[in-house]
């Protein structure tokens, strides 16, 4: 629960360098967070920001997403429709995501767009959580974190794909068949902090060799 604990606050947003679309966009971010007082409305599930917001990788009018840890199901769908069914866009979805029933609430605020996702799982269980942890751990073991998060961002912004896929091309990491670029990276969560610097370093440089 120690790294739910440490995701729960949202003032690395105020961070300047946090945003690879710089400083102004997690501050809008962070302030339609705080208009619409989603965290205070949903405290009791939790809510979490994930990737691509969380680790600043989201490009332009890309959906800010959240997990919430979510076992009454009917009090947490009466909570999402008092407090922002005044909101453009809201949206009450139900669905099944990795074999697990979810209620995702959608609406808008200050011109974000957001997404909350509410499982019956423990938020350090949750696939989308766990990736997100993993991207923040490789950004940070990067000797150049602004440099590689720069890199990601180009990306993303040349090439339509997952932000995990993203990760994996640029780390070399081979997605095998019948797998995903997800898996994948989450493979790679129970290697020490010097073996993943070592692979950051490796594609880093591999990245920046001028072409022949």
């Amino acid at each position: 629960m120690g790294a739910v604990t440490k995701w729960r606050s949202l003032d690395y947003l105020n961070d300047p360098s946090h945003a690879a679309r710089g400083a102004d966009v997690a501050a809008e971010l962070f302030s339609a967070i705080q208009a619409c007082e989603l965290d205070e409305k949903l405290r009791i599930y939790m809510p979490i920001l994930v990737t691509p917001h969380a680790v600043g990788l989201d490009l332009p009018n890309e959906t800010a997403t959240f997990l919430c840890e979510v076992y009454a199901t009917d009090a947490f769908r009466s909570t999402c429709e008092n407090q922002f069914s005044r909101y453009p866009r809201f949206q009450l979805v139900e669905k099944t995501m990795d074999e697990q029933p979810a209620i995702i609430l959608r609406f808008k605020c200050h011109k974000i767009n957001f997404e909350v996702i509410g499982k019956p799982q423990p938020l350090d269980d949750q696939t989308l959580f766990q990736l997100t942890v993993m991207q923040s751990r490789l950004l940070q073991l990067s000797t150049d974190t602004a440099a590689t998060k720069r890199q990601l961002f180009e990306r993303r912004q040349q090439q339509e794909a997952s932000l995990a896929q993203h990760f994996c091309d640029f780390l070399q990491l081979k997605v095998e068949p019948g797998s995903s670029a997800e898996q994948t990276l989450l493979t790679f969560a129970e290697l020490d902090d010097p073996v993943l610097q070592s692979k950051i370093g490796a594609a880093t440089t591999a990245t920046a060799q001028p072409s022949a």
